[in-house]
């Protein structure tokens, strides 16, 4: 076997500087794909945190008119009852 020359490693040396610089660009590729992954995810996360939150304060004052409309009732059913002499 013959020594390689400068030229043959020279040759070989670009030869893996693109191997490796393709290799990182494929792995910057699958990160930033896994950072694009994990702010979708975030995202979603906050919009259903969000909506649950909504959702509880939609209670919280839905619970509040009814508990109004129950007191209203019952004055109601007082004034009624008075007024049949139920009483």
């Amino acid at each position: 076997m013959s020594e390689p020359t400068i030229a043959d490693v020279l040759t070989a040396i670009d030869r893996l500087r693109a191997d490796l610089m393709a290799r990182l660009d494929k792995h910057a590729n699958q990160l930033n794909a896994i950072r694009d992954d994990i702010a979708v995810n975030f995202g979603t996360a906050d919009a259903v945190r969000q909506a649950n939150e909504n959702t509880r304060d939609e209670v919280r004052s839905l619970g509040d008119v009814v508990t109004g409309m129950q007191r209203q009732i019952q004055r109601l059913q007082t004034q009624v009852r008075e007024l049949r002499g139920d009483l």
